[in-house]
């Protein structure tokens, strides 16, 4: 086989990155839900309870059933330590079924409000359910003014639907602890809830940042309503710094975006990239990548992010020209390096606007490693970034094994493979 590229393979510096998996809940079906009487606290006498909004849905497996709803904070204090008391009860009012859940954002600020949703497998179908809101109210503390808000759903590449949404900070800045969807079908009836993945930690004053969430696979037709949890904070100095962004599309017109990330800090940090593409002010898409290996200072990472086009066509129309593309980066300091793994380039194919490489990694003497990953750049003649790929293993790699990952990198429309080449890079997390 003639190699359409020169491919150079090198020891890897210390970087990787994955395809980020966006959280998403498994929704149900809804059944017909009961109002009941509030039942005696699973707690004696807590400070504060109140009733929440729940609906009952038939679960994901047989005989499992969820609580899906809306919990309210006080309006005018913080509720530490919050609780959900969860009842359920079948067709004569008798509890087959309770369960106490921890809330993860404590306190829950003033006037906040909490979509949950918790499974349960009772001895026999409950027909009605009661959940409350406890815990122990203090003194509002400054609350901070962000907004979250639903811009529209696409269809990524494995044909999932992607929820795109704002967070706006119309105050002095503030710190994004927790973003969650409720989702709710044509009666209003709460049917799923589902995490986001904030593109920053930190929101600077009078800024906006995009969220992403795959939306449940049977949530088709639901209409969702964003929630934030975020406390007041001043924005620290950034760590990552982005560089040479670069617009492409393949021969099938998906629009891809290539740049570097460098961490400009002097520890090691785990880190994740948005690229939100844009027409005029309006959000039109977006994709996520999260490094599954810490960035070590000074360390410059090249990747790609590609969209369908259509998720950014309006009307069945191609992708206009003017699309442009905005970046956004999070950090958070990890403990140590990543480490270089030996690799070899075993084989590469062409799949229409995508280049296939496999790569084979090999375990260190230094022990086990874990997250096992390869990125490759794709360069031009004159050094330009065209493309990158990413990959990373779902094993261990003790020394004298080895694993061979298969590398997608988006080829640019018109790009004559011949005249490039490639940088290969291979790392892992020392494991234990």
């Amino acid at each position: 086989m003639t190699s359409p590229c020169l491919v150079r393979a090198e020891r890897a510096r210390p970087l990787a990155l994955a395809c980020l998996l966006l959280a998403a809940c498994t929704p149900a079906a809804p059944r017909e839900t009961v109002a009941v009487a509030p039942t005696a606290g699973a707690s004696a006498t807590p400070a504060f309870a109140a009733r929440a909004e729940a609906h009952l849905a038939e679960g994901r497996t047989v005989g499992e059933w969820l609580v899906v709803g809306l919990a309210h904070a006080p309006s005018d204090q913080n509720l530490a330590a919050p609780q959900l008391l969860v009842v359920l009860r079948d067709a004569s009012g008798a509890e087959i079924g309770r369960q106490t859940v921890d809330i993860a954002a404590d306190p829950l600020p003033a006037g906040a409000a909490w979509p949950f949703e918790e499974p349960f497998r009772p001895s026999r179908a409950p027909r009605a359910v009661e959940v409350r809101l406890v815990g122990n109210p203090g003194p509002a503390a400054a609350s901070s003014l962000v907004r979250a808000s639903v811009l529209r759903s696409f269809l990524d590449a494995e044909g999932a639907t992607i929820l795109l949404g704002r967070l706006a900070d119309s105050g002095g800045g503030a710190a994004i602890e927790s973003v969650r969807l409720l989702g709710r079908d044509e009666s209003g009836r709460a049917t799923a809830v589902v995490s986001a993945i904030p593109a920053v930690a930190f929101l600077a004053p009078r800024e906006s940042a995009p969220f992403l969430a795959r939306a449940p696979r049977l949530a088709n037709g639901a209409t969702w309503q964003a929630f934030v949890i975020a406390r007041p904070a001043e924005q620290p100095a950034a760590l990552l710094q982005v560089e040479t962004v670069s617009a492409h599309e393949d021969d099938q017109g998906n629009p891809f975006v290539s740049l570097f990330v460098r961490n400009d800090s002097p520890q090691p940090v785990w880190a994740q990239v948005t690229a939100v593409a844009s027409l005029g002010e309006a959000w039109m898409a977006a994709a996520a990548l999260e490094l599954p290996t810490p960035l070590a200072p000074g360390a410059r990472l090249p990747l790609a992010l590609r969209l369908p086009r259509t998720s950014v066509e309006r009307d069945g129309a191609p992708a206009p020209a003017d699309l442009a593309w905005q970046i956004f980066t999070a950090s958070r300091p990890a403990s140590a390096s990543a480490v270089s793994l030996p690799l070899e380039v075993v084989g590469y194919e062409a799949v229409g606007s995508t280049l296939l490489l496999r790569i084979r990694v090999e375990g260190i003497a230094a022990g086990l490693v874990d997250r096992p990953s390869v990125i490759v750049a794709l360069r031009g003649s004159d050094g330009e970034l065209l493309g990158a790929g990413l990959t990373a293993g779902d094993t261990s790699l003790a020394d004298g094994a080895s694993l061979v990952l298969t590398v997608a990198i988006p080829i640019a429309r018109g790009l004559d493979l011949r005249q490039t080449e490639f940088d290969v890079l291979a790392v892992g997390v020392p494991g234990g």
